[in-house]
Order: C-alpha cells, then sequence, then structure tokens
C-alpha cells in the first residue's frame, strides 16, 4: 500500500520500475478501497508489504487494516527489523531513515503467523497488537546485534 499524498508519489514512481505492484491509499485517505483491493489475490500473488503505522502515526503503532488483511486473506505477519551503519534521518514525523552508500546494512525477518479467519466473533485486537510489538522489538534487536557483530 502506497499512500495517495505526494510523498507516496514518490515511493510509486521508485517501485514500480522495479516490478512492485501496489494499491494507493492509507489509513486517512482511500485506505479502505486499497485494503480491498490487496485481499485479491490474483492481483498480488506474492503477497502484500505495509509499514503497520499508516501515515500519521503514531511511530510503531499498528493500522487495524493490518490484522483484517491478514485474517482475509489468511496470508501471515512477518516482522522485519532493519538496521543500517551509516545513513541519513528524515525530518519526518516518523523519523525515518535511509542508508547513506557503502553503509553496511541488515534486515532481520521474524517467524511468520497467522491470524484466523473469526466467524463473527471479535478479534482481540489488543493482544494481537502487543504480539506483533513483541516480534518487532525482537527482530530489531537481532538485526542491530548482527549489524554489531559487523563491525
Amino acid at each position: 500500500m502506497v499512500s495517495q499524498h505526494h510523498d507516496g508519489d514518490i515511493v510509486a514512481r521508485v517501485i514500480k520500475p522495479l516490478g512492485y505492484r501496489f494499491s494507493r491509499g492509507s489509513t486517512s485517505r482511500g485506505g479502505a478501497r486499497a485494503l480491498l483491493e490487496m485481499v485479491d489475490s490474483d492481483t498480488f500473488p506474492g503477497g502484500v508489504v505495509l509499514t503497520p503505522d499508516g501515515p500519521l502515526g503514531p511511530p510503531f503503532s499498528i493500522a487495524p487494516g493490518v490484522f483484517q488483511l491478514a485474517a482475509r486473506t489468511q496470508r501471515p505477519i512477518v516482522a522485519v527489523g532493519f538496521t543500517t551503519s551509516r545513513f541519513h534521518r528524515f525530518q519526518s514525523w516518523d523519523r525515518m531513515i535511509a542508508p547513506l552508500p557503502f553503509a553496511k546494512v541488515v534486515v532481520a525477518y521474524g517467524t511468520p503467523f497467522f491470524i484466523a479467519q473469526s466467524s463473527g466473533v471479535e478479534v482481540d485486537v489488543s493482544a494481537l497488537e502487543k504480539k506483533i510489538h513483541q516480534a518487532f522489538d525482537t527482530i530489531q534487536a537481532k538485526a542491530d546485534g548482527s549489524l554489531e557483530e559487523w563491525r
């Protein structure tokens, strides 16, 4: 999912030539339509990638669409940790970083976990959020530790 805001245009221009498909939307604009597009496994046969905090944050929060998408598609949620030895930090609300040339970069992947489709039973979102936060914290610590081992 790529934001419909102007910063999303930049992301779209970068990833489209690389062969990535995307849906435009966010929690604040067009998210429901984009979520429905992503449920269609023919459109996104390789799965989907989301930054779970959405365009408004706060950083490291998890937008509810993540759980809905995982349950409806029966695809797993995989926590991804990222770190780099040298980076530029943007002055954005989420303090995003981008690696500088010749930096060492570590990307670590957590164990996939699935969310069962509910049969009319309300999903305990706070328990799922806690589980995902723990998975993100664990995998980020692994990425950070791997970078330290390189040094």
